[in-house]
């Protein structure tokens, strides 16, 4: 996680630092290496903490946002739930990287009312496994071996091919061993100037 609480104030890592889990009150250690972003790790996992290890392309989507809109608790019906990111406006953003299931998948758009998905497909855009077509206004995509979860997405949904751009989702259809459908490309600058307000 991106931040820990100290004194009960949200607070990035630094060498050698300690901080408190905003969930489940655990301690909280700082990883500083030079490679990857400062982040925060829990120094005895709790099974019942919802927070749960991200990957580096997280910690890149949220590192510019301003502490109170990253990592938001939201309670509804006395069930907790953090988002990735809250908007200015209050639009939930969700970032995903890993599998998912549909049941998740479910179970997030159910909680949050206004919400979008950001999906990273970085990995299948550069091994050729995710295309995309132009056209003047709009594009094709074909993902060959896609993550089949987001068929039962029904939320905005954005992917991250990396670089300057995102790909909007428009429709998807499915077909054997792949997906297709069409959309729109769009500066990953804008969405971002979306989320950070």
């Amino acid at each position: 996680m991106l931040y820990g609480l100290d004194k009960k104030i949200k607070t990035l890592a630094k060498p050698k630092a300690r901080a408190e889990c905003p969930c489940c009150g655990g301690v909280l250690v700082a990883k500083c290496g030079r490679v990857n972003i400062w982040h925060w790790a829990h120094d005895v996992n709790d099974p019942n903490c919802i927070i749960r290890p991200e990957t580096e392309w997280h910690r890149e989507w949220k590192r510019h946002l301003r502490p109170e809109l990253c990592e938001v608790h939201i309670v509804k019906d006395g069930v907790l739930k953090i988002a990735d990111a809250v908007t200015p406006k209050g639009t939930v953003v969700e970032f995903q990287h890993s599998s998912i299931s549909v049941d998740e998948i479910e179970l997030r758009e159910a909680f949050y009312d206004d919400m979008v998905w950001v999906f990273d497909v970085r990995e299948p855009y550069d091994n050729s496994r995710f295309e995309l077509g132009y056209y003047d206004d709009y594009c094709t995509f074909k993902w060959v071996h896609p993550k089949r979860s987001l068929y039962w997405v029904e939320k905005p949904l954005y992917l991250d091919i990396g670089g300057k751009y995102l790909f909007r989702v428009n429709e998807i259809e499915s077909s054997k061993g792949s997906m297709s459908g069409w959309g729109t490309i769009g500066d990953v600058n804008k969405f971002k100037k979306f989320l950070y307000g």
